[in-house]
């Protein structure tokens, strides 16, 4: 599903299974038929709607407060919302790096807008 306002695409349910190794297996459809046995792992990603609003307008508090209540990971909040952060989520000394993060958004803001 589309993302309203400049947000971002949602994305399906998606169940893997990963049979005594790590080559994972995608389940296309329903999973009734698919073999499974005791040692195989299956991961099961719920999907979501789109977003709404330009993830690079979320304040970058917020997008923290995320990454520290875990919806989003560090890496996400960089890629995804422009938001730099520096420190660890392990001792939970992460921080806001402003200038970064003032930098990245500026720069995609006028990649976007050319």
């Amino acid at each position: 599903m589309p993302g309203i306002c400049g947000g971002m695409p949602g994305a399906p349910n998606e169940m893997i299974i990963r049979y005594g190794s790590d080559d994972p297996y995608r389940v296309k459809h329903t999973a009734d038929w698919v073999p499974i046995k005791a040692g195989d792992r299956i991961m099961y990603d719920y999907g979501g709607g789109g977003g709404w609003g330009d993830p690079l307008d979320r304040e970058p508090q917020a997008v923290l407060d995320d990454v520290l209540d875990e919806y989003v990971s560090v890496e996400r909040a960089e890629i995804d919302y422009g938001v730099v952060l520096t420190g660890s989520l392990d001792d939970l000394t992460l921080e806001i790096d402003e200038d970064a993060t003032k930098k990245i958004r500026s720069e995609r803001q006028a990649r976007a807008g050319s």
